[in-house]
């Protein structure tokens, strides 16, 4: 979306706030938050749960 609201407006000397440059905006917050709540999640099961940590010694088998 931002690629589209720059290149529309490429020809001119000021920045429009356009509808699409709004909801470009409100995509990139909302991406933002999921990210870090994946990124908090998945601390969580390492640091929290010990999930993926094996005990010192033991090797973890590759499941493929």
């Amino acid at each position: 979306l931002r690629g589209v609201a720059a290149w529309r407006d490429r020809g001119r000397d000021t920045v429009r706030r356009g509808a699409l440059r709004i909801a470009a905006l409100v995509v990139t917050l909302a991406a933002l938050v999921l990210l870090f709540r994946a990124a908090d999640l998945g601390g969580a099961l390492v640091y929290r749960h010990g999930v993926g940590v094996g005990v010192q010694g033991e090797v973890l088998e590759d499941h493929d």
